[in-house]
């Protein structure tokens, strides 16, 4: 297994002393260079989720593939080389060349018997699994930055892609059929953002910057995707309030 310690600079993206501008928000150099404390301050349960992430997918991994769909700075693929002693081969994509240069040099030293290769390529193109099928496929927190009417195929693509006996592993952020629940949980979740720091006019400008461009699906119509994609087994395996973790398990 690795250990190693990460260097994360505190996010003020949406603070008052920056210049601000909701359709300038992309995942580019000055997000990234904050995105692990972002991502640490806002999902609820990271660090839980990224373990049950990396269980899922060893358990899983038997031919020792695995793809990680939107890996960002690559904390997902750490924490699979951190969960295991055995070798891995992971490839991970992101269309942020920022967030890839990110990753690889979070990856520098981990050991030899591993293969991680790191794709330059946006989601929305379909994606060639040039590299073989999959044991596993990981959308962690980057499907609901898709369009909608995408989502579909890239869904699709990856059940094609997955070997017999192999996962899909989503997480997202959703949003509840009950109005009065939705409601309840968005608040609850902005109370977490406080208690993490996050000031009323930080949480304001994020959730306008993110408007249009993370999209949620109600938590059922994740698990019906799923389920019309072809995957045979399907359940949640985590929740807060509104994010929500689902394997997929394919026949």
């Amino acid at each position: 297994m690795i250990d190693q310690c990460i260097d994360i600079r505190k996010d003020t993206v949406f603070d008052a002393d920056n210049s601000f501008s909701p359709e300038s928000f992309a995942f580019d150099k000055r997000v990234v260079n904050v995105f692990d404390d972002m991502v640490n301050r806002s999902v609820p349960g990271y660090e839980t989720i990224q373990l049950l992430v990396a269980d899922l997918a060893l358990h899983f991994n038997r031919k020792s593939l695995i793809y990680d769909l939107g890996c960002s700075t690559g904390n997902t693929i750490l924490s699979l080389l951190k969960r295991t002693n055995k070798p891995l081969r992971i490839i991970g994509v992101d269309n942020s060349v920022d967030m890839l240069a990110e990753c690889k040099s979070k990856l520098t030293d981990i050991p030899d018997r591993h293969r991680i290769e790191l794709v330059d390529q946006d989601l929305s193109s379909r994606f060639v699994y040039e590299n073989g099928k999959a044991d596993v496929v990981i959308l962690n927190l980057a499907l609901q930055f898709i369009r909608p009417l995408l989502r579909p195929d890239i869904l699709q693509n990856a059940y094609q892609n997955i070997e017999p006996g192999g996962c899909l592993i989503l997480v997202e952020k959703t949003i509840q059929n009950d109005q009065e629940l939705n409601k309840l949980f968005i608040d609850y979740y902005h109370c977490y953002k406080k208690e993490m720091g996050y000031s009323d006019l930080e949480i304001s400008n994020k959730r306008e910057a993110l408007e249009n461009k993370l999209i949620p699906f109600f938590l059922d119509e994740n698990i019906a995707l799923l389920k019309e994609t072809g995957f045979s087994h399907v359940s949640q395996f985590f929740q807060w309030m509104n994010f929500s973790g689902i394997l997929a398990i394919k026949d």
